[in-house]
């Protein structure tokens, strides 16, 4: 059994007043770290994130682990910024993937 989760924040509407960009990527990690994290099972053997940045020119942020979600990204959530982001658990792959094309890259969740 596997869980795919995909969340895409709008700053406008996500933010409070006053907020800054740091403040607001933390609350954006934080709520795909949870949203990942209530789709974990006893049977899960890898989990990953995967956010991407509308100002980063790197591209995408992307770890895997091997192991419960929780205790394996709990203290591992530097780097990642929002305002797009995936998350996966999965008892068989470790995901997101990255495929690098003529294109620019391809990171993909799938079961």
């Amino acid at each position: 059994m596997s869980a795919i989760v995909a969340l895409s924040a709008n700053y406008e509407l996500y933010s409070k007043p006053g907020r800054s960009k740091v403040e607001l990527d933390s609350k954006f990690v934080d709520d795909l770290f949870w949203l990942t994290f209530y789709h974990q099972h006893l049977n899960q053997e890898y989990a990953g994130l995967a956010t991407v940045s509308e100002q980063d020119k790197e591209g995408v942020k992307i770890r895997t682990h091997r192991g419960l979600f929780r205790p394996q990204f709990e203290n591992d959530l530097r780097g990642f910024e929002g305002p797009l982001g995936i998350g996966h658990i999965s008892a068989d792959f470790r995901e997101p993937l990255k495929e690098e094309s003529a294109f620019p890259d391809i990171y993909i969740c799938f079961t």
